[in-house]
């Protein structure tokens, strides 16, 4: 039976990460997966043998601008110096590069991970909540309270560990724990199992 047939709750998918372009092959014009949530430098990290140079357009303070970034034959990271708010594309001609990804850093090269939500209303099947455990902490203070969720399977994305699960019914907040397993008959996957977890104050 289908996990959304079995859903007992909607809940809002949020992802923290820095990576303004997700990992993928090298083409002449490129398109940012997502927005910088503040100004920030853009780090574009190319593999392979890549030659050539790569522009990165945008906006800062508000005007339009761009910077080109070079590569000598060598993979690696090069970072703007501009900080740039909004980001429209990576192009360029390079020869030798295999793969791009971009990330938001500040100017001592730190990531600026920004909250995106992937998904709003998301349809899944929250099993009930465990006991509370004080995990290597002192009774009285923090404690721990776990459940697992049920998502459907979908090939265009994948659940990770450190997203953020709301509830808004509820107003709870969960996050996932561990690496989200695919379940399913033989080789036709149905949902995954993530493990959330939750804080709470004693």
């Amino acid at each position: 039976m289908s996990i959304l047939a079995l859903a007992n709750a909607l809940v809002n998918w949020q992802r923290s990460t820095a990576v303004l372009l997700e990992l993928r092959s090298y083409a002449a014009s490129m398109t940012a997966t997502r927005q910088p949530v503040r100004a920030t430098c853009v780090q574009v990290q190319v593999n392979g043998s890549p030659s050539g140079t790569l522009t990165v357009t945008g906006t800062v303070g508000g005007a339009a601008a761009t910077e080109a970034l070079v590569w000598t034959g060598i993979a690696g990271a090069r970072a703007t110096l501009k900080q740039f708010t909004a980001v429209t594309s990576i192009s360029g001609t390079l020869t030798g590069a295999t793969t791009v990804e971009a990330s938001a850093v500040g100017m001592d090269g730190a990531p600026q991970a920004g909250t995106y939500t992937l998904h709003t209303g998301l349809p899944v099947q929250m099993g009930e909540p465990g006991e509370p455990s004080w995990p290597g902490q002192i009774p009285g203070h923090e404690r721990t309270q776990r459940r697992t969720c049920r998502v459907q399977y979908d090939e265009t994305w994948t659940p990770r560990e450190g997203d953020v699960v709301q509830v808004p019914a509820t107003g709870e907040t969960w996050q996932v724990s561990g690496r989200p397993q695919v379940q399913g008959a033989g080789m036709a996957p149905d949902h995954w199992k993530v493990k959330l977890e939750q804080q709470q104050g004693a």
